[in-house]
This record gives C-alpha cells, structure tokens and sequence, in this order.
C-alpha cells in the first residue's frame, strides 16, 4: 500500500513540476484587411514552427475549422468576415473573435473567446484553416459551424457542439462526441468509438472497429473491415458490406437493415420496436424483437429468433433454423447446401400461420401441433401426412426420405402449410 501512495504522490508533484517549469508562450499574429464589395476580410496568420508539433489542440472554436495533414506544407490561418460598414466597427468585433496560439513545447493550442454568443452566418464569417504534419495527433472542440479534418495520422478526438463534422483519412485512433451534429466518416483505419446525442452519420470505408452510441439519428455504414458494437436509440441503423469478428446490434425504437454482412462469430441483434431486414448475409443469427416485422433473404448460417409480435419471413435459407413468436405468422423457405446444410427445423407462434417450403432433396421429420381450440384449423401439406391426436391436439406426421432432419412446427391459433420447394 505505502509503494502504491508513494507512486501517486511523486506523480502528482511531477504533473506540479512540469506546470511550473513549461509555459504555454503566445503567438502573436499577423493581420491583413481588405475590402471586397460589402465585406471586411481580415486574414489572421500565425508563425509557428509546426514541423515541431506533435499535439495540436483546438479549443472552443465558434466558426468553420478545416485541419489537415502535409508533409511539405504547415500553417495557422484564420479569416474573419463582417458586414459591418466601416472597418473600424469591424475590428472592434474581430478583437471578441480573434483565437489565441500559444506553443508549449510540441504542442499548439489555438483557442476561441469563451462564453461568446453563436455566430449569425449573415453578419459574421469565421473560419480557421491548419495544416500541420501528418504524424500529429489533434484534440478538438468545436462550438458552430463546419469542421473538415483530413490526413490525419495520430489519433484524433472531437467534441462537436453544433455544426457538421466531417473526417476522412485518420490513421490513429478516432474518438467523436457530439450534441446535435451530422457526422460523415471516411478512410478510418483506427479504432473508432462515437457518442452522438443528435445527428445523422454517415461512414464508408472503415478498417478498424467501433464502438458507437446514438441516442437519435440515422446511421449508414458502408465498407467495414472490423468489429461492430451499436447501440441506437432511436433512427434507422443501414449497415452493408461488412467483415467482422463480431457484430452487435441494439435498436431501442427504429429499423435495422443489412446487405451482404459476412461474420465471424454469432451476430447479435436486440429490437425494441421496428422491423429488421437482412440480404445475402452469412453469418450464424441472434435476433430478439419484440415489435416489428422481420425479414431474410439469401442467408447462410445458422438463425435462432424470439419475437414478440410481428411477421416473420425467412426466404432463400440454408442452416438451422429455430423462431418462436407470441403472436405473428411465420415463413421459411428453405434451400440445399452441401457447405451450409439445415440439420433442424422448429418454427412456432401463438398465434398465426405457419409457413414451411422445403425441398424434396431434404430427407426430413416432421411435427406439426395445432393446439388451438378454433374449428377448421388443418394441416395443408404437399407430402402426405398422417394425422394423431395427443392430448386434444392435432399432429400431423410427415417423413420424407430417410428423415434425419427433424422439423417441427407449432401454431397455437392458425394454420400449418407444407410445400415442396
């Protein structure tokens, strides 16, 4: 315990030294005006020896920022609009926006006003403009406006307010968290975690994992070489085009579509409320919904569902196959596959037809319950079937080859059909 005390105290009084000893040094800048037509432009340039710069960090910037990565070129340049009709009124505004740079060793922090009011886009431009050596990493805060990072190969951290972020081209690690901000995400090739209160994101061409969170809004995710962890509140989740390891899926309230998702391990889905889409995914299936309908086509692996309420409908299918519904009908066509082969059938729901197409080549045995009490409920079937009743219910028997594939279908009020595919 005594070795455990010691280390945090001589670390505290390092962080204490080093605070006394390094000293953020201000930049001043140099300022340009001119006029063009309506506007006052001042060009705000800072002489920072960037080729030094390991870190830079961006602090409550209330306007556009564009920061991007050159190995030949580096440079600090902000602008500044107004539509002020005299210059003088509008270098008395600039003096509440000009950022301030202060170095620090290899690290630059460029920082706006605090507690300044969001800008009015039709009296005030502001923007900021930083190239800096590839190798940076960059932490950044931004308050309004647009905000392009690009080329970027540290890691990079993003806390966005308003305004639309976009990013493309990191290499390091991406961490995003914003209030109510459309991101667009493109060329990640680190890891990738994102906090999004409120906003559209729109990624394409991932090489690395996420981790992601989104309380409202629509994600599309497209190209992704790495493992997914999703939870959505509320929008619809697109995702098509994926390689991963492992793939998880939690929607409070909103659609979940997928193309083409080839995983490793068992993909796992949770739906509150919506339905859920998937095509030509291979892939072994959890899925667990309680509201919405429920739709796949062309899917290899094996699938094992629950669902409270709401179609299901399973087309094109090779592997096992187990749904069970509280209420909803239920149907699966099968297909043969020496790669993926189905090795057992049980589709069930309390209430609604259940559907089965199967073919011919599958050597199968077959249950088929109905366990309600309504009249006129059958078992409708292309293959012979042999009829029983156990306990008050009506079983039909259906053996078809040398029935090594048990199948077992059950509807409490509804029918069971039968059909050769």
């Amino acid at each position: 315990m005594s070795i455990s005390v010691y280390g945090k105290i001589s670390f505290a009084l390092l962080v204490i030294l080093l605070l006394q000893t390094s000293i953020f040094a201000q930049i001043e800048p140099e300022i340009n005006w001119e006029q063009n037509k309506r506007l006052w432009i001042a060009t705000i340039e800072y002489d920072v020896p960037l080729e030094t710069i390991h870190l830079l960090s961006v602090l409550n910037f209330p306007g556009h920022v564009t920061i991007r990565g050159d190995a030949s070129i580096q440079k600090v340049t902000a602008t500044f609009k107004s539509t002020r009709k005299t210059q003088l009124t509008a270098l008395e505004e600039l003096k509440n926006y000009i950022p301030i740079v202060n170095q620090q060793d290899s690290m630059l922090r460029v920082e706006g006003p605090k507690n300044l009011p969001i800008l009015t886009f039709s009296e005030i431009m502001f923007s900021l403009e930083i190239i800096l050596p590839m190798e940076s990493n960059v932490e950044l805060t931004g308050r309004n406006g647009k905000i392009n990072i690009s080329n970027i190969g540290g890691d990079l951290k993003t806390l966005v307010e308003f305004g639309e972020l976009s990013v493309s081209e990191v290499y390091g690690n991406l961490f995003i968290q914003t209030s109510n901000s459309p991101v667009k995400l493109d060329k990640i090739y680190g890891n990738l975690a994102i906090d999004l209160l409120l906003g559209d994101l729109t990624a394409t061409e991932i090489r690395s994992n996420i981790k992601m969170r989104c309380t409202m809004g629509n994600i599309s995710l497209t190209n992704l070489q790495g493992d997914l962890n999703c939870s959505l509140e509320g929008g619809e989740l697109r995702i098509k085009d994926v390689t991963s390891s492992n793939t998880n899926i939690h929607a409070t309230i909103g659609g979940i579509i997928l193309r083409n998702v080839n995983c490793h391990s068992t993909t796992k889905i949770v739906s509150g409320a919506g339905d859920i889409s998937l095509r030509d995914c291979k892939t072994d299936l959890n899925i667990n919904s309680k509201s919405g309908e429920l739709t796949l086509r062309g899917h290899r692996g094996n699938v094992e569902i629950t669902k409270l309420t709401g179609k299901t409908e399973i087309q094109d299918h090779t592997g096992n196959v187990s749904v069970s519904s509280q209420s909803g009908d239920i149907f699966t066509e099968l297909e043969t596959s020496k790669e993926q082969p189905t090795n057992v059938v049980y589709l069930f729901t309390k209430s609604g037809d259940v559907t089965l197409e199967v073919p011919e080549t599958i050597p199968f045995n077959l249950r088929g319950e109905l366990r309600g009490k309504l009249a006129g409920l059958e078992v409708i079937s292309d293959f012979p079937v042999e009829y029983s009743r156990e306990n008050g219910i009506l079983v039909g028997s259906i053996v078809n080859g040398s029935g090594s594939v048990p199948i077992t279908m059950i509807s409490g009020m509804g029918n069971l059909f039968i059909r050769k595919n």
